[in-house]
């Protein structure tokens, strides 16, 4: 089971399973199984109103424990949430897949994240070395 933090520091647990799958794929549409399987993945980076929705099905049980309404959990959402959140989500479906195939799964889990990373450094860099003169020539 895995787990992220709210904007409050509330935390949940994201465990996959059976029944997981079918109350998320009933509440919005998306089918975690095929998570891995398809470009659903950057769905998740692309519509975050759609990952808030699929995150608040699958916490769906911890809500009503806590006797909080989905409003209240995405409200508490915020960039970093998303960011855990998506580990975690991750990870929970390496956790469900079979043992033969969790290795390689982390594996490119992993090399996608240090992607990102790097990518956003080369960005960052880039933008250290303009200049304003460069910016304002740029844009006219």
């Amino acid at each position: 089971m895995t787990t992220f933090k709210d904007n409050l520091g509330r935390e949940w647990s994201v465990q996959i399973d059976v029944p997981t799958i079918r109350r998320v794929l009933r509440d919005t549409g998306f089918d975690l199984s095929q998570l891995f399987a398809t470009e659903r993945l950057q769905t998740l980076a692309d519509d975050l109103c759609g990952f808030a929705d699929i995150l608040q099905s699958l916490v769906g049980p911890q809500l009503e424990y806590k006797e909080l309404s989905g409003e209240d959990f995405q409200n508490a959402l915020d960039g970093r949430t998303f960011e855990e959140a998506t580990r975690a989500l991750l990870f929970a479906l390496v956790d469900f897949s079979p043992p033969s195939r969790r290795d390689t799964l982390v594996r490119a889990i992993e090399t996608a994240f240090a992607a990102e990373q790097a990518a956003l450094k080369v960005v960052a860099d880039r933008i250290a070395q303009l200049s304003v003169n460069d910016l304002v020539h740029h844009a006219g």
